[in-house]
């Protein structure tokens, strides 16, 4: 599980940092297809797409982060992994067990 949540994180970070590239990815556009032409070529035709650029990545990230928000109070899933069984008896998770607790709070452990 843990794994899992790690790599969403890196994903937000990687789709955050794409805000950045802004710049190349219009450039390299604009060198295959030509300048915007049509209704929406009328003033500040760059601001405009790096807003919808910016608006796009950020209802992204806002899809993501509500999607795996409640991913983390699953943390306790990782009682259940029978590889770590032997190593219970030296070190228990207790901080799965606490999350086991919050969601089911009639376990009453």
């Amino acid at each position: 599980m843990q794994f899992c949540l790690a790599r969403v994180d890196q994903l937000q970070r990687q789709i955050e940092q794409e805000k950045e590239n802004f710049d190349s990815v219009y450039d390299e556009t604009q060198a295959l297809v030509g300048p915007p032409r049509g209704r929406g070529a009328q003033g500040d035709v760059r601001a405009q797409y790096r807003e919808l650029h910016c608006s796009v990545i950020d209802s992204l990230l806002t899809q993501i982060a509500n999607r795996f928000s409640d991913y983390k109070k699953l943390e306790f899933l990782a009682l259940l992994d029978p590889q770590q069984f032997g190593q219970y008896c030296n070190y228990f998770p207790t901080a799965a067990l606490n999350s086991l607790m919050e969601s089911y709070p009639m376990a009453d452990i």
